[in-house]
This record gives structure tokens, C-alpha cells and sequence, in this order.
């Protein structure tokens, strides 16, 4: 029992290391504004993009970001490319006020996570598939 334990720690460990290597050259992030009539049908909390829609993607870049102002609906996925390195992200969710609107920014390192759903949460589901389709076959 004690090497089947082992065994599936050392699966785990595996899938979160490929998980993590990334891009060589920098990840791609979607890149829409609703604010700009022509991107308002496929950028907003309805997301319709997929990594097919090119004109969409920026390249090379460290963190990929979504800003969606509360009081608007407005919605702005972009990224910081590598050259810029000004200031970083705190990755994940928070909620801010600017301008007195309150704005959720959510940062990522991952490709194309600035998407509508969170790159995390499908990588933390898929781990605890694996692991209880591995504790079931074991036992």
C-alpha cells in the first residue's frame, strides 16, 4: 500500500512540473477591449475567443491580466510584455477601486489564462481527478 502511495505522489508531482513548464519565448494572452464596439460581442464576461482567433493574441509576454470595471461591464484582457518588466502582478483575483469604480484585476502567468475560466481551477480540478481515479484503482 505504502507503494502505490508512492507511486501516486510521484503522478501528481509529475503533472503539476509539466503543468508548470512554460514557454520558452513567453506566453500568449488574449488581447480585447469591450470598450471598442468591434470587440464588445467576444471579450466581455460572455467570452467567445478561442486561441484559432489570432488577431486576439498578443505573444512574448510575462503576465497575462483581465480587468472587468463592475460599474460599466466594461471588460479588458491584455498583457505586460517581457521588455516592459515596470511594475508586477499580484497573480490571482482582487478587487480595486479606481476612480471611484471598483475595478476586479486578475492576474496569470500561464498561456492564454486570462481567458472566462480560470486556468487554475481547471489544473486544480484535472490533479484531483487524477489523484482519486489513482486511489480508486489502488484500493
Amino acid at each position: 500500500m505504502v507503494k502505490y502511495m508512492e507511486i501516486s505522489i510521484a503522478t501528481i508531482l509529475l503533472f503539476i512540473v509539466i503543468d508548470r513548464i512554460g514557454p520558452v519565448d513567453g506566453l500568449k494572452c488574449y488581447n480585447c477591449d469591450t470598450r471598442k464596439p468591434d470587440h464588445r460581442a467576444v471579450c466581455g464576461e460572455h467570452f467567445k475567443l478561442t486561441k484559432s482567433n489570432t488577431s486576439f493574441l498578443l505573444d512574448n509576454c510575462e503576465y497575462c491580466s483581465k480587468y472587468h470595471f463592475t460599474n460599466t461591464g466594461d471588460v479588458i484582457r491584455n498583457c505586460t510584455l517581457k521588455k516592459e518588466k515596470s511594475f508586477t502582478f499580484k497573480f490571482g483575483c482582487e478587487n480595486k477601486e479606481v476612480g471611484g469604480e471598483t475595478v476586479k484585476i486578475c492576474a496569470c502567468e500561464d498561456e492564454l489564462c486570462n481567458g472566462a475560466r480560470s486556468h487554475l481551477t481547471t489544473m486544480i480540478l484535472v490533479y484531483l481527478l487524477v489523484f482519486l481515479v489513482i486511489f480508486i484503482c489502488h484500493f
